[in-house]
């Protein structure tokens, strides 16, 4: 990728300084985010849903909840899971954020079932 120079500074063709840079960026930056758990012991896993709903996350299915965070709640979110894992045996544990530019590109579809389609969702959004 070529970059040209502007002042004392390269300025790529995506408009940021560095890869990344044109993105939303900071810890103010509140971005979708998905968090993943498998766990084989029941009473962590009732923890991790807690802690999960405490952020504000609603379930996705049974182990993955879904909901917008910061950066800050995220990295805090992933500490606590991490720190409850290692207490009561172990398991795998995974937060991702997505951002903005994926959620729109996202293909997504909820039926109405017996959760009533929660979220209100049209058929594809």
């Amino acid at each position: 990728m070529r970059s040209r120079c502007t002042g004392d500074r390269a300025v790529r063709r995506w408009g940021g300084a560095r890869p990344g840079e044109a993105l939303e960026r900071g810890a103010h930056a509140v971005l979708w985010t998905l968090a993943a758990f498998d766990v084989p012991v029941s009473a962590a896993r009732r923890k991790l849903v807690e802690l999960c709903k405490d952020f504000g996350l609603a379930r996705a299915q049974w182990s993955v909840f879904e909901g917008r965070l910061s950066r800050g709640r995220r990295e805090e979110l992933f500490e606590r899971g991490a720190a409850l894992l290692k207490a009561r045996g172990g398991g795998r544990w995974l937060v991702v954020p997505v951002g903005t530019r994926e959620v729109q590109r996202a293909l997504r579809m909820v039926l109405p079932g017996k959760d009533g389609g929660r979220d209100g969702a049209s058929a594809r959004q």
